[in-house]
């Protein structure tokens, strides 16, 4: 939708889209009105239409780059379930265990994983034992789904609610 808007401005600008930058995107509402980016009786009509305020060039790259914002993070929400079966594909739980509770070879990483970005970078470049996983063998996005599964894993109880702990 927004690469539709930009091709009219452009297209109305003379440019025909050849290059973005030299772009003239119309400033007032007439403007628009003239370039077919809206009908007219849309332009300065609405409770929501406030007296003074044009479009102008970086009022349409805010709203397109937060469009693109919202449509990046929504597609890069976490699958907790895809994350599960992508820890036991790489052999993850070989040292973290099934539930990353950790073991002899491998840190515990769950509940309460650190946060994706730190689990990126130490994945890349790990200290100790543990191999590097380049992005060619595992994606930022697949570990994001594996932060995800760990993030989903549920504290234990207590060791004092435990009544066998407790003789």
């Amino acid at each position: 939708m927004i690469w539709n808007i930009f091709k009219r401005a452009t297209q109305a600008s003379g440019t025909g889209g050849a290059d973005p930058r030299s772009a003239q995107v119309p400033r007032t509402c007439s403007g628009l009105r003239e370039s077919g980016l809206a009908k007219p009786k849309q332009v300065g009509q609405g409770a929501d239409r406030r007296p003074g305020v044009r479009p102008t060039k970086s009022n349409l790259l805010l709203a397109a780059a937060l469009t693109l914002l919202l449509a990046s993070s929504s597609m890069a929400q976490a699958n907790a379930q895809r994350g599960k079966r992508l820890f036991t594909k790489l052999g993850c739980y070989t040292c973290h265990g099934y539930e990353g509770q950790g073991g002899a070879a491998g840190a515990k990483l769950a509940p309460n994983p650190i946060a994706v970005t730190r689990l990126i970078v130490y994945v890349r470049h790990p200290a100790g034992s543990m191999p590097p996983f380049t992005s060619k063998v595992v994606s930022d996005a697949d570990l994001t789904d594996i932060h995800a599964f760990l993030a989903s894993v549920a504290s234990p109880p207590p060791a004092k609610n435990n009544p066998l702990l407790n003789q």
